[in-house]
């Protein structure tokens, strides 16, 4: 519907997701499920819950000794910046407006909560292990305010400490964090060097710990895996796990053993065939692109990050996506590799001719500020600072016909550009 927007597609976290399913089978575990999003089919939270259950199920019907369940998230997380519940985000979470105007009760109900995440795995009476491989974003919410006395607020910083607290999960079952509240992570390179995807830090960190554990035909506790997550000397690609999990006296217990034989994974495909839009009930059509025939030229010196400083020349079919008035999203396949352009005219306002300055990172940009974001080989930028210009940009029955945009962007810090012109004709 117009209005509604997605978060755009991390490249790398089925990858991630395949990465962590098949070093776990290959150190002895019994039965796994890897959940995935495809085109038209999307993961909702009755998937993962789901797929919790019929794990959980599975485990009480072969009751083996000491379980262990493992989940792994790899997608998008956000925050609302006071008591740093950190939202897990489906593949089906559409949104209108602004993410800052969602109130937190309507958040929870169209996310996957860390909270109700353990508390669903606390129900299930086994020792587990939840590696939450996805952003924290959020800013930090500040109580000062003209009305408020001193203790007023000194009360209200009381009360958002303790829930903070209780989000960190100080507990025997050990929760890893990618990063801390308020933050963002990045994509990092496959570490088998087999394919120039990327993938999510701690599938990285696991594939690199895991292999060389295997190389040594040893097994892996559950402390020792804990603790050489949060190593720093582990990876120097990747930033350690974070918990603040309290360890208890089973953590000595057998992890993997890898000379035990691989057990059995079921591959599933998200269900969700509709978005669904956060804090509205009933599901929505998905908004589904068109294919138009357009080029794009992409050219970066050596060192910027998504490009690697390589010269992209592509003419071919671009799929097309105008979720709203203001956006418009285009993606393309080069290399068998995904690329993804993103435009987003500021407060809503309709994507027009013209330049648009100071652009910031979509759809995170601040109020007045116009969005983009330029991604591609499993890569994306946690911060974005660019520029684009509309020169061409033609209607036709309601949606873009005819767009031409040249666009510059920085990645976080890198102080190598990014630029590239994009044009297609007859959509």
């Amino acid at each position: 519907m117009p209005g509604e927007k997605g978060f755009p597609r991390i490249f790398g976290a089925n990858k991630s997701t395949r990465f962590v399913a098949e070093r776990l089978l290959s150190g002895g575990a019994r039965h796994g499920i890897q959940l995935t999003s495809a085109a038209g089919r999307f993961i909702s939270i009755r998937d993962i819950h789901g797929a919790i259950d019929d794990v959980l199920t599975r485990m009480e019907l072969d009751a083996p000794p000491n379980p262990l369940l493992v989940f792994y998230f790899a997608g998008h997380g956000i925050s609302e910046g006071v008591a740093w519940n950190q939202f897990l985000v489906p593949g089906d979470f559409l949104y209108d407006g602004t993410l800052a105007d969602k109130d937190i009760e309507g958040l929870a109900r169209s996310t996957l909560t860390a909270a109700d995440l353990m508390g669903r795995l606390n129900a299930g009476k086994v020792r587990y292990l939840a590696i939450l491989d996805a952003c924290y974003e959020g800013q930090e919410k500040k109580f000062e305010h003209p009305v408020l006395t001193g203790p007023a607020i000194q009360s209200l910083q009381q009360v958002a400490f303790a829930l903070r607290f209780m989000n960190e999960f100080h507990q025997e079952s050990p929760v890893l964090f990618s990063t801390a509240p308020g933050s963002v992570v990045r994509t990092v390179a496959d570490p088998t060097g087999s394919s120039r995807d990327y993938i999510a830090p701690l599938a990285r960190r696991i594939a690199l710990l895991l292999d060389a554990t295997a190389d040594g035909s040893r097994s892996l506790n559950l402390a020792r895996f804990v603790s050489a997550m949060r190593a720093r000397d582990l990876d120097p690609e990747t930033k350690p796990a974070i918990t603040h999990s309290t360890p208890a006296d089973d953590w000595d217990r057998a992890f993997l053993v890898f000379s035990s034989p691989g057990g059995r994974l079921i591959e599933r495909v998200g269900t969700a065939e509709h978005g669904a839009t956060c804090c509205q009930a009933g599901p929505f059509a998905h908004l589904q692109g068109r294919t138009v025939s357009g080029s794009v030229v992409i050219e970066a010196e050596r060192g910027e990050y998504i490009t690697a400083g390589e010269t992209i020349r592509f003419t071919g079919d671009l799929t097309v996506t105008v979720p709203e008035a203001d956006t418009v999203e285009l993606r393309f396949k080069y290399m068998d590799e995904e690329w993804e352009i993103i435009f987003d005219a500021p407060d809503e306002d309709r994507l027009a001719e013209g330049s648009y300055n100071g652009a910031g990172r979509y759809p995170f940009s601040d109020p007045g500020q116009a969005a983009m974001s330029i991604s591609g080989r499993s890569r994306g930028c946690n911060e974005v600072h660019g520029s684009f210009q509309v020169e061409q940009l033609e209607e036709s029955n309601g949606s873009i016909s005819a767009l031409t945009a040249a666009f510059e962007q920085h990645c976080d810090d890198n102080p190598s550009p990014l630029k590239g012109i994009v044009r297609f004709t007859g959509g």
